[in-house]
């Protein structure tokens, strides 16, 4: 006898579509094999009893933007700080013998 689980996404098995929601064999020689199930859960959550509204799915997507935008406002941050000390050291190394050791004053 063959399990069924249900999933987040349309599974395709042999000749016959499943839809999100719909009991998918496990095991046996029509299912998926339970490392496939495991997969499809880790990959697209365990199924949570229905799908998504539309809505829904643009608030979820809305949210993962706003966070990528902000963890791109830093990146960009980082960067430049990055490109500034860069610019920085390179100007020590080009003056002369003295690029390392304690920090004075300079001209920049």
């Amino acid at each position: 006898m063959a399990n069924t689980k249900r999933f987040n996404v349309t599974v395709k098995l042999g000749g016959k579509s499943y839809p999100p929601g719909e009991d998918v064999p496990i095991g046996g020689k029509a299912g998926l094999s339970k490392e496939e199930a495991e997969g499809l859960e880790d990959r697209f959550g365990p199924w949570k009893g229905r799908s998504l509204s539309d809505a829904e799915k643009i608030a979820h997507l809305t949210k993962d933007n706003q966070a990528l935008e902000a963890q791109l406002r830093q990146a960009e941050k980082d960067n430049e700080v990055l490109a500034a000390r860069v610019a920085e050291l390179e100007g020590a190394g080009a003056g002369g013998k003295d690029a390392g050791g304690a920090s004075g004053g300079g001209s920049d």
